[in-house]
């Protein structure tokens, strides 16, 4: 750091609680006052950061002044919003599936009916001598393991 107040934007990143990118980039907008310098490298940036001066450009929150104290009630206020709005949605998911239990057709509601009929049918048909008992199932093919596609 020079006597009149310049360092580098590492240091000034390192004083000011940020990275050194946030330092250049604020640099580059006109937040900070920058210049270039020759040193015996080469030409390099120097910033000269400010001594007071709102949170933003100390870093954020670090001074924590009236601006955070704001943020953090607004940030409240959107998770209890948040929370209120869940449980709104359980309740209408709730709702929606009571709705659909009771306007489902009738025939899906008695699936084993048909079911039930055919197999009367068929034992009516088999006493009757209709239907022989002595046909075979057809046998499965052998599973493949999972990891076989070919």
């Amino acid at each position: 750091m020079s006597d009149d107040g310049w360092m580098t934007p590492s240091v000034a990143a390192a004083q000011m609680g940020v990275s050194e990118k946030t330092v250049r980039r604020r640099a580059k907008r006109g937040t900070l006052e920058a210049r270039q310098v020759t040193s015996r490298y080469g030409p390099m940036w120097e910033v000269r950061p400010p001594t007071t001066g709102s949170p933003d450009m100390l870093g954020g929150v670090q001074g924590g002044g009236p601006q955070f104290g704001e943020l953090v009630r607004w940030l409240r206020d959107l998770q209890e919003e948040n929370r209120n709005l869940a449980g709104q949605l359980g309740y209408l998911q709730a709702q929606v599936e009571q709705y659909k239990v009771l306007q489902a057709p009738a025939e899906s509601r008695n699936v084993a009916a048909p079911h039930q009929s055919a197999q009367e049918g068929q034992q009516g048909a088999s006493m009757a001598g209709v239907v022989s008992d002595d046909l075979e199932r057809p046998q499965q093919a052998p599973r493949k393991a999972w990891w076989r596609f070919w």
